[in-house]
């Protein structure tokens, strides 16, 4: 059985508790709801990067280019895209918790685990005025996309789970996708 584990960790988000979410910015939205690889995110007095860029990765079993959903401290953000002007989206709010949505994501052959995964799919940070900002992993595992969303309940407003199980009968195999919310206060 092959295994992978691409998740973000919690201990990188309990610093952000009680900290100005003061804003965050990224590529005009054209054509799609989402935006190509990068949101900076501007928290406390430090410049962090969500990426969701394409890495040689193990996957289900053969090498693969996959994205994988980063948070970095940087002391820029840069557009991965040539003459684009970033967006900024001012905050100015302090954030009282953040949920970090991981999905375990399984593949059977002959009902025996094949492939085992786990991957973070979304952000939420909560802030102090019940507002909510989410960043979500696009659900397409070849995909670079980042969706940001705002709003209040904001959880229902992911990607639909279920998604992941099409489409691998047609291989002979099943596949099964559970989500796990971790909760940092």
């Amino acid at each position: 059985m092959e295994k992978m584990t691409e998740i973000l960790s919690p201990d990188l988000f309990k610093k952000f508790i009680g900290l100005e979410f003061k804003s965050y910015r990224h590529d005009p939205i054209q054509f799609t709801n989402s935006v190509y690889e990068i949101i900076g995110l501007y928290i406390g007095d430090k410049t962090y990067a969500l990426t969701n860029k394409i890495e040689d990765k193990d996957y289900y079993s053969m090498l693969d280019q996959i994205s994988i959903l980063r948070l970095n401290e940087v002391s820029e953000i840069k557009s991965s895209l040539e003459n684009t002007i970033l967006v900024d989206h001012p905050v100015n709010r302090r954030i009282t918790s953040v949920k970090i949505v991981n999905e375990h994501q399984t593949v059977f052959k002959n009902n025996i685990t094949d492939f085992d995964a786990w991957i973070t799919r979304a952000i939420i940070f909560y802030l102090d005025n019940k507002q909510e900002i989410m960043f979500e992993k696009e659900n397409w595992v070849y995909s670079d996309r980042i969706i940001p969303y705002k709003g209040e309940n904001i959880i229902s407003k992911l990607s639909d789970p279920n998604e992941f199980k099409k489409g691998w009968d047609e291989f002979n195999l099943r596949g099964e996708c559970e989500r796990q919310i971790v909760e940092i206060t």
